[in-house]
């Protein structure tokens, strides 16, 4: 078998820990570096008798893991997600359709990375990305519901109290922010009685799946969100909520739409090993004059290796990479001279362990993540950028950076709340470096908003 011919797939699965069959169209990852371990406990039998020898040892629980690298590389077209984006989602990640507003002096602001921002007259509503300041001609944001945005009507932060008036509205790109919900949804005809309530709980009137609603749900939407308890739910039947006395029937089976799962092959040369219920972290690498990176880590329920050819007929993504370099980089709205940022979400991927299921593991939950970086700025001067007063003072500072400059294949990193936890000094070829580690931080609430990864 030849290292070089591999190929890597992975499909979401409908339901947490059920296997998808691979294809094609599942499989259009540029990877690099695949490896595939079976991680299988093995129970010693030490029993005692009148020999040394060993008895037959048993096999306990079987997991697999697979990791891999990919070129941060877009999709060609600012609106469409690259393929890599179902892989982060399995990190933990929300996608989002980005919007812009161009507009004009903002009174009162800045408006606040994360806020609710409301619309006059349409009563539209968004979450801010990015602090946007006086100056700032585009105020991106995530359409939130509430009305339907123009290009008119002004624009009043929630929490700031800043206002700008727009001039043009636009579709911009893609967001990808942490998430720590794992949803799954079913599509719904008209409710009765409704609302559904945030956090009631419902029940399917023909399967008997139950679940948890995520956020009240009224007459007009086309899906139900929900934490699953139990059971699946299943096409045209009635599910009922067990506070508002809201029911709907349903228009499909169960599928999984928030830090879903994945059923993943590694395909090599003739040879295919899988897992199942698979979910996993990721660091994201930035170095100068290269392409930036993401190394993927994923753990999952083992599944049987096969003999199984190649997938063929791969429509493969054909953007080239851009390259780290002209990235406008600032830290604590300093140009820090670097060659290097690191950001790992470092997410904890737990097995869920079940004697009912036959390899022992249902499938992987992400149960904690604590995000972490590093840059390598010169050393200035104290007056330029005083880097060990901000971490003496637990200092929250921003890091913010484009990579690429083509639409649909440019990249904005951006850390608002950034605090260093380290600070040792180096040298890069003579010159004086500051080797900063730092934690991410994310806010008191709503949270899950200490890392924004943006496709422009």
């Amino acid at each position: 078998m030849l290292v070089r011919k591999m190929q890597l797939a992975a499909k979401v699965e409908d339901i947490e820990g059920g296997l998808e069959s691979l294809a094609s169209v599942d499989a259009k990852f540029l990877v690099k570096d695949p490896n595939y371990s079976a991680d299988m406990d093995i129970f010693e039998r030490e029993i005692v008798r009148d020999t040394l020898s060993n008895l037959q040892s048993l096999t306990g629980k079987k997991s697999a893991s697979l990791s891999f690298g990919l070129e941060l590389r877009g999709s060609g077209s600012a609106g469409t997600a690259p393929q890599w984006s179902r892989l982060l989602k399995a990190c933990g990640f929300q996608e989002n359709i980005l919007k812009s507003l161009t507009i004009g002096i903002v009174s009162d602001g800045p408006f606040v990375h994360g806020e609710t921002i409301t619309q006059s007259t349409t009563n539209a509503t968004g979450r801010v990305v990015i602090d946007t300041a006086n100056g700032t001609t585009t105020l991106y944001f995530v359409d939130t519901g509430g009305g339907t945005w123009d290009d008119s009507n002004d624009i009043t932060g929630g929490t700031s109290g800043a206002t700008a008036t727009p001039s043009a509205l636009a579709t911009a790109g893609i967001e990808w922010k942490p998430f720590s919900d794992e949803l799954s949804q079913i599509s719904i005809g008209s409710i009765s009685n409704g609302p559904f309530s945030a956090g009631e709980l419902i029940t399917g009137g023909t399967s008997g799946a139950k679940g948890y609603v995520y956020e009240e749900t009224a007459t007009g939407a086309s899906v139900l969100k929900y934490r699953i308890i139990s059971g699946v739910f299943t096409s045209g039947e009635t599910v009922t909520g067990s506070d508002s006395g809201a029911s709907a029937t349903t228009s499909s089976t169960a599928t999984q739409v928030e830090v879903p799962s994945l059923s993943m092959g590694l395909y090599n040369d003739g040879f295919l090993e899988r897992l199942k219920g698979g979910r996993g972290t990721v660091k994201f690498t930035f170095p100068v004059g290269r392409p930036a990176g993401m190394d993927f880590e994923f753990k999952g329920a083992y599944v049987d290796a096969d003999d199984v050819t190649e997938l063929t007929g791969i429509s493969y993504e054909t953007t080239v990479p851009p390259v780290v370099l002209d990235a406008s980089l600032s830290v604590n709205k300093f140009a820090a001279v670097l060659a290097n940022v690191e950001i790992d979400v470092n997410n904890t991927v737990s097995p869920r362990e079940s004697v009912n299921d036959s390899n022992g593991i249902l499938s992987h939950r992400i149960t904690e993540r604590k995000m972490t970086g590093s840059i390598d700025p010169e050393m200035v001067l104290k007056a330029q950028q005083d880097f060990y007063q901000q971490l003496k003072n637990n200092t929250e500072v921003v890091i913010d950076f484009t990579v690429g400059n083509t639409t649909g294949n440019m990249f904005r990193i951006y850390v608002p709340r950034a605090q260093y936890n380290g600070l040792s000094k180096s040298d890069r070829d003579g010159i004086r470096v500051a080797d900063l580690t730092f934690s991410c931080n994310g806010s008191m609430s709503p949270g899950d908003d200490e890392l924004t990864l943006l496709q422009l």
